[in-house]
């Protein structure tokens, strides 16, 4: 994650490149990533699934571009899931 920034993260796959089975919601194991940072900035969150006993029915991933999410590319070989990043914002715009 050193050389990673936000929308700068090595190796990403866009959103857009997701199969459309995903955006249905028909399928268990597409799984959406997300961090949650406490007040004050004190602790956070990545709400990362990883294992259980339906570890083999995890299809992808998604993900927003925190650079905490760099290392995507071992989490998506080890679990032989794909790992796509939402589109950045752009700076100014309306989210």
């Amino acid at each position: 994650g050193r050389h990673a920034g936000r929308g700068h993260i090595p190796d990403r796959v866009d959103i857009a490149e997701r199969p459309a089975v995903v955006e249905e919601k028909s399928r268990i194991g597409d799984r959406e990533l997300d961090t949650v940072i406490g007040s004050r900035r004190r602790g956070a969150l990545v709400t990362r699934w990883i294992g259980g006993r339906i570890r083999d029915r995890v299809h992808t991933f998604t993900a927003d571009n925190g650079r905490e999410f760099a290392g995507c590319q071992a989490v998506s070989e080890a679990l032989t899931a794909d790992f796509h990043f939402a589109t950045p914002a752009m700076p100014g715009s309306a989210t």
